[in-house]
């Protein structure tokens, strides 16, 4: 199946997999720099789960616009 960029289903795809990349990273370095700085790991709501779903929406969107933008110029 093709998404074209540009279209909501291409906005909805990316925000996903943004998402779902922002879910595994942000706490796996949190985790990595736990281990070389000697403090203790602790997986919380807040840093873990809101704030990258948060940041990586706003990526996919922002990133979605310039692709929207380049399309229009060609």
């Amino acid at each position: 199946m093709k998404y074209e960029k540009g279209s909501i289903k291409h906005l909805v795809l990316s925000i996903v997999t943004t998402d779902i990349f922002g879910l595994i990273v942000f706490p796996l370095f949190d985790w990595i720099f736990s281990l070389f700085s000697k403090n203790s790991f602790k997986y919380t709501i807040r840093e873990h789960i809101i704030s990258p779903l948060i940041l990586c929406t706003i990526v996919a969107i922002v990133c979605w616009f310039v692709d929207k933008r380049k399309e229009k110029k060609k």
